[in-house]
């Protein structure tokens, strides 16, 4: 009888009574094996409007590789709840920074963290109204020296199509900005978006994101979307288009958008 009182008492233990590995912590809250997580990282917040606590990990799934974001956020009676969110793929997630989305205007670059570590490191929240998390995620597909081989001997015969070039991986990078607000517990993953998409012969597009004073309350995210061309290729490359993307019902959505020119080729 004691024995059976002991181990409902440890089943009813709070969430709160964390590990010291987030790498163990995320396997346990996202419901993967220890030895599938090739990464994690995670924060302690000075709550206030904040969550308690963020993860952040990698993974291998059937599918490839993959990361997510886990936001623990725990009641005055110690009851905590999670909330899972998916990165998409990437082989590398980067912490950038801690933003106000509420403040003034700033840059999106810095670095709070990318490696696992043994212990939670401090997010400074306090001084946030409107506390949100910068991520980068990076993906680079495995390199295949025989397609490189391949393409460097149609070039050499003459066997590529016009504007065609050199094979290369395709890459990936994606921006994200993960709210850690409480009230935004359930509807956190603010914005996702592919900033770098090359593919296997150079081409894709290009973005860069800058934070700007909207109409709302919450700052505006401007984007400037540059097309790239493929490698070898021999049109002229067309001018960057300009793209606004506001707040609504706590996802970045396109408002306006000025598009530019077409590229032409020159014959």
């Amino acid at each position: 009888m004691v024995r059976l009182l002991l181990v409902v008492a440890a089943v009813a233990l709070p969430a709160t009574v964390f590990a010291q590995k987030p790498a163990k912590d995320y396997a346990s809250e996202v419901g993967v094996t220890p030895f599938v997580v090739e990464g994690a990282f995670g924060f302690d917040t000075d709550r206030g409007r904040a969550v308690d606590r963020v993860i952040i990990g990698r993974h291998t799934a059937s599918y490839g590789q993959t990361a997510r974001a886990v936001l623990i956020a725990c009641g005055a009676d110690n009851k905590c709840f999670k909330r899972i969110y998916s990165l998409g793929n990437g082989q590398r997630v980067v912490a950038a920074k801690v933003i106000d989305l509420a403040g003034a205007p700033t840059s999106l670059r810095g670095l709070l963290g990318d490696r696992g570590g043994k212990y939670y490191r401090r997010l400074n929240t306090r001084t946030a109204r409107w506390p949100v998390l910068v991520l980068r995620t990076y993906w680079t597909e495995k390199d295949k020296p025989r397609e490189r081989a391949l393409t460097k001997e149609r070039a050499r015969r003459g066997g590529l199509a016009p504007g065609s070039g050199r094979w290369v991986p395709r890459r990936r990078r994606s921006l994200i900005l993960l709210s850690l607000r409480r009230a935004d517990f359930q509807r956190a993953l603010l914005f996702r978006r592919e900033a770098v998409r090359r593919g296997n012969y150079g081409h894709g597009q290009h973005s860069t994101f800058t934070l700007v004073r909207g109409k709302g309350r919450a700052l505006e995210l401007n984007e400037s979307r540059q097309r790239v061309l493929g490698n070898g290729s021999k049109c002229i490359p067309p001018k960057p288009t300009t793209h606004r993307w506001a707040l609504t019902n706590n996802r970045y959505r396109e408002r306006r958008t000025k598009i530019g020119m077409r590229s032409g080729c020159r014959h």
